[in-house]
């Protein structure tokens, strides 16, 4: 497996509402799923749980990479270090530090004008029936990107 090949899974899902992600991780109708769906897609291709784990919470995937595991590496958004298909990026989508409270698959990254394509679950109003899987695109710079989480896809 690839990070490139999960990427491409993981836009399949697009579009997709967060009951089967949430019924997967066992999480109520309510509750937060973005963490859970990458979990879950990881789960569906044989990902090892080393490189990618059962989690249900963003901040979990974080923690991956501070605790300096080999199998994951953290690259700061204002990293020379450009993100790659397959890392998971973190999201605080308001102002206060860490930890992220949203996580999505990078899905492209275009060096011409620094974008990054981002499939993220639960996205729209958090653990709402409205909320979906959905690719979107950022600056690659935005300022609500801690970074990234780099897993060895070598080890899946």
């Amino acid at each position: 497996m690839t990070g490139q090949e999960f990427a491409s899974y993981v836009e399949t899902q697009c579009g997709n509402s967060g009951k089967q992600y949430q019924a997967h991780m066992n999480l109520k109708s309510n509750d937060s799923w973005c963490a859970a769906f990458i979990s879950t897609c990881a789960q569906r291709l044989n990902i090892s749980s080393a490189v990618i784990p059962k989690v249900t919470r963003c901040a979990q995937i974080q923690d991956l990479a501070d605790s300096h595991s080999a199998l994951h590496e953290w690259i700061k958004s204002d990293s020379v270090r450009k993100p790659h298909v397959g890392d998971i990026a973190c999201i605080r989508w308001d102002s206060s530090s860490r930890p992220c409270n949203c996580v999505g698959v990078v899905t492209s990254y275009n060096s011409n004008d620094e974008t990054v394509d981002i499939a993220i679950g639960d996205f729209g109003s958090t653990g709402s029936k409205n909320s979906k899987v959905r690719l979107v695109t950022y600056s690659e710079s935005l300022s609500c990107i801690q970074g990234y989480v780099r897993p060895d896809w070598s080890k899946a």
